[in-house]
């Protein structure tokens, strides 16, 4: 009997030890980067924190203009105003709980551009996630009911395990949603007295107010081609299985240009036509490129987009996947590794398909110059002309 109190001590040590380990902790203590596993000390060496704490105080939901809040009231009543120190990429503590982290970087564009190509070479850099669904298509479409720890959370999750696997707190992670950069389809709604010049602000206001020191990469790919290769690649024909036909194509891309020409015709502006994206036959909408860029950058800094043509990349991808490493700020790779990243196969390209009808190619190319032009003066970059001076 003289042992019982040492059996019964040694039980509740276990039992107390068990309850500790598994029980939820309601307040993670922030010098133990609020995982449930601690991390190494070699894990806090060299810390940088890339996101300004005064800019996102100044940012705070006070200030933040009516019509603004209007676009997306999930997010902008729900951010945070400041960003944990202890890591590269922004990351918080939802409710002093949840851990909850949001893109270090945007990859933006359109569809059928090589976003998903791109994508898959930037995250194989072992400093960044590649864990994650590259579109969540968060911003421009679900955060109207989904909420900014719903959207988190999986980004929290995949650094917080980066981080314990690398032993090293600058992983960062990025949104790959090509709808970010163009898809505001109920601004009509919201801002109806803007319906003849367009949306007073873009979910780029929202990212903008949110993380002002996002990176955003943009590429792009000649808009008649693009254009081409998104109807055969989500639509099918309306009259046969399969993909749709060059003459049925080119019925839509006449409707297509017959709508944009009406709606400017009726006294509103082109920017606000551009946006006008309601149907199957306002794909063509897209590849309006300037408009889209010329209000990211009345928002964003030059030197925090990086624009990239889509021929160039398949074919300089061992130049410019240093030079995107460089821009989002981890560590250069050696060249046999960047030679084996470009190597990987192509992501997500079509099947192959006869060309478009010539006259088709015409139409869209009259459609598409002015914009072309102006894309290419905005940017003063003459790969983005293509070869539409010809």
């Amino acid at each position: 009997m003289k042992y019982v109190p040492t059996v019964a001590i040694f039980i509740c040590t276990f039992l107390m030890s068990t309850l500790i380990i598994w029980w939820p902790t309601p307040n993670l203590d922030p010098n133990k980067l609020h995982m449930s596993h601690p991390i190494p000390s070699e894990a806090f060496v060299n810390i940088t924190n890339t996101t300004n704490t005064t800019d996102l105080q100044a940012n705070c939901t006070s200030t933040i203009p009516e019509g603004l809040r209007r676009l997306r009231p999930k997010i902008l009543d729900d951010f945070p105003t400041s960003f944990l120190p202890q890591f590269k990429n922004p990351c918080y503590l939802d409710r002093d709980v949840n851990f909850i982290c949001l893109p270090h970087f945007f990859i933006l564009g359109t569809p059928k551009s090589g976003t998903t190509d791109l994508w898959s070479k930037i995250v194989s850099h072992p400093h960044i996630v590649n864990e994650l669904i590259k579109e969540p298509h968060w911003w421009a479409r679900y955060s109207k009911r989904r909420g900014v720890s719903s959207y988190g959370m999986p980004f929290g999750k995949a650094i917080r395990e980066d981080i314990q696997k690398h032993h090293f707190n600058e992983i960062i992670a990025g949104d790959g949603s090509a709808s970010t950069l163009w898809d505001i389809r109920d601004w009509t709604t919201l801002y109806p007295d803007h319906a003849d010049d367009g949306p007073p602000y873009m979910i780029a206001d929202v990212i903008r107010t949110v993380l002002p020191k996002a990176k955003l990469i943009v590429i792009f790919r000649e808009p008649s081609e693009r254009l081409y290769s998104d109807y055969r690649y989500f639509y099918h024909s309306p009259t046969h299985k399969g993909m749709i036909t060059p003459i049925e194509f080119h019925s839509a891309v006449a409707q297509s240009v017959e709508k944009f020409d009406n709606c400017t015709r009726s006294g509103r502006s082109e920017r606000a036509c551009s946006y006008n994206h309601d149907t199957y036959h306002d794909r063509a909408l897209i590849g309006l490129y300037s408009v889209h860029v010329r209000d990211w950058l009345e928002r964003f800094p030059r030197d925090q987009m990086m624009f990239l043509e889509l021929g160039e990349w398949q074919n300089s991808c061992t130049r410019l996947l240093p030079e995107l490493y460089e821009f989002l700020g981890v560590q250069s790779l050696r060249a046999q590794t960047v030679w084996g990243i470009c190597s990987m196969k192509k992501q997500n390209s079509n099947r192959q398909h006869g060309p478009m009808l010539n006259k088709t190619r015409e139409m869209l190319r009259e459609f598409y110059r002015p914009f072309v032009m102006d894309l290419a003066d905005i940017l003063e970059d003459e790969k983005f002309r293509w070869d539409y001076e010809i």
